[in-house]
C-alpha cells in the first residue's frame, strides 16, 4: 500500500511544472522585468523531495503508535506533500523569473538597479529557505524520539521566521518575477503565527507537552488543507490528460 501511494504522487508531481506564462504588463514593473524571456521552474527537484519527504513522514506516522508523535509526523507529512511541493516550486520559479529580467544587463537606470536586488534577494532568500526547510523534514523522518520529531519541527518553523525576519515577504516577486511585496498587516500576520508554532514545537521538543505538540500539529494541517485545492486540481488535470 506504502509503494502504491508513493508511486501515485510521484506521477503527479510531474505536473507542478511551473511552465511560462505571459508577462504581466504593470505600469509599475521595471521595463527590464517586462522584457525578461520566460523561464521554468526545475519542476521535478522540488515536488518529488517533498512529496518522497513526505511519504517517508506519514509511513512513520503509522508505526508511532498512539500519541502526539504520531499527529506532528502525519500532520507535517500531509504539509509537505500537499502545499510545500506545488507552492515552493512555484516560488522557486518566481525567483528564477525575477533574476533572469536583469541577466546580462549591464547598463540599467537607478530603479531598475534597485528593483535587481530585490530581486536577487528574493531568491537568495528563497534558496536558504527550501535548504532549511528540506533539512529540517530530513530530521524528522530520521529521529528516534518524539523529543526529536518536535526538533525537527521547530527547525522548519525557525526557517520560515527567519525568512520573514530577514525580507522574504517584502521581496516577494508573482509567478511572472514582477514584484509583488506582501502588505504589511500580512507581513505581521504570517510573523505571529510562525512564530506561535515555533515557540510549540521547541515547548514540545524541550518539555515533552503534548498540548505543544498539538498546536504546531493544528498549524501543519491548516496549511495542508490550504494547498490540498491546487494539489487536487493537479492531479485532476493530470487524470483528465491520461497522464496518470
Amino acid at each position: 500500500m506504502r509503494s502504491v501511494i508513493f508511486a501515485l504522487l510521484l506521477n503527479s508531481a510531474a505536473a507542478f511544472v511551473v511552465s511560462p506564462t505571459p508577462r504581466h504588463t504593470s505600469a509599475a514593473a521595471s521595463p527590464a522585468l517586462l522584457r525578461a524571456p520566460p523561464v521554468e521552474a526545475s519542476a521535478v527537484m522540488l515536488p518529488v523531495a517533498y512529496t518522497g519527504l513526505g511519504v517517508a513522514l506519514l509511513s512513520r506516522a503509522a508505526g508511532a503508535g498512539a500519541g502526539y508523535n504520531a499527529v506532528v509526523l502525519a500532520s507535517t507529512g500531509l504539509l509537505s506533500i500537499l502545499n510545500l511541493g506545488p507552492t515552493d516550486n512555484a516560488r522557486y520559479a518566481s525567483g528564477k523569473r525575477a533574476v533572469a529580467a536583469y541577466k546580462d544587463k549591464v547598463s540599467l537606470p537607478y530603479g531598475a538597479i534597485a528593483q535587481a536586488e530585490i530581486a536577487k534577494k528574493w531568491f537568495t532568500l528563497l534558496k536558504l529557505r527550501l535548504l532549511g526547510q528540506v533539512a529540517s523534514l530530513v530530521i524528522m523522518t530520521r529521529a528516534s524520539s518524539p523529543a526529536g520529531s518536535l526538533a525537527g519541527a521547530a527547525g522548519f518553523m525557525a526557517t520560515n521566521v527567519a525568512f520573514c525576519l530577514l525580507g522574504g515577504l517584502s521581496a516577494k516577486h508573482d509567478g511572472d518575477g514582477v514584484p509583488a511585496p506582501t502588505k504589511p498587516k500580512l507581513q505581521k500576520f504570517i510573523l505571529t503565527t510562525d512564530s506561535v508554532l515555533l515557540s510549540a514545537a521547541l515547548i514540545g521538543a524541550l518539555s515533552g507537552s503534548a498540548v505543544a505538540a498539538y498546536v504546531y500539529s493544528a498549524g501543519a494541517l491548516i496549511g495542508a488543507a490550504e494547498g490540498a485545492p491546487q494539489f487536487v486540481s493537479t492531479v485532476k488535470g493530470l487524470v483528465g490528460t491520461g497522464e496518470l
